[in-house]
Parts: C-alpha cells; sequence; structure tokens
C-alpha cells in the first residue's frame, strides 16, 4: 500500500496504470476531494471541462463515470460516486 503522503508529491503520477479509481461526489465536482484535487491539477481545468460535458447533471451513488485522461499515468479515470457515511462506525446505506 502507498502511504498517503506521497500522493501529496503528486508521485502516483509516476506510475503507468490501466485506470486511477476516483472516488468523487456525485456533482464530480474535482475540487473537492483530496484525490480528486491532485488529479484536477494534473489534468488541468480541460479535464474538469471534459466531466462536465459527458455528465453534466453529474452521477447517482453507486454509479461510475469513465473520463478520458491525458496523462503518462494512465488513459482513463473512473469516478466513483460513494454513499456518504454517517458519523457513527456503519455505513449510512449499503452499496
Amino acid at each position: 500500500m502507498i502511504p498517503w503522503w506521497l500522493f501529496s508529491l503528486n508521485i502516483c503520477f509516476f506510475f503507468q496504470v490501466d485506470v486511477i479509481v476516483n472516488s468523487t461526489n456525485t456533482a464530480l465536482d474535482l475540487k473537492k476531494g483530496f484525490v480528486s484535487s491532485l488529479i484536477l491539477k494534473e489534468g488541468g481545468q480541460e479535464l474538469q471541462d471534459e466531466v462536465k460535458k459527458k455528465y453534466g447533471r453529474g452521477i447517482g451513488y453507486g454509479k461510475i463515470a469513465a473520463t478520458p485522461f491525458k496523462s503518462t499515468a494512465s488513459q482513463t479515470i473512473f469516478h466513483g460516486a460513494l454513499y456518504e457515511r454517517s458519523n457513527s462506525r456503519k455505513p449510512s446505506r449499503k452499496a
């Protein structure tokens, strides 16, 4: 497992992978969330514009959005909108 602090150095973009998986919100706002913001920093506003063009209304919980990614790390990103957790230790909804 890669330590979380390596992601803050964008070292995750030094690896070549088939796909990058990103948990995000239903609006697919890449400015929100730690990994989303790193992906946005790497892909630029062009990536956010592509997401909005393909998924203008966002996606529902439990759904996946696939977007192209012009990066040396990967050609595709899968954005998944996960169910939100409550403050208790139990998930608020079953996936």
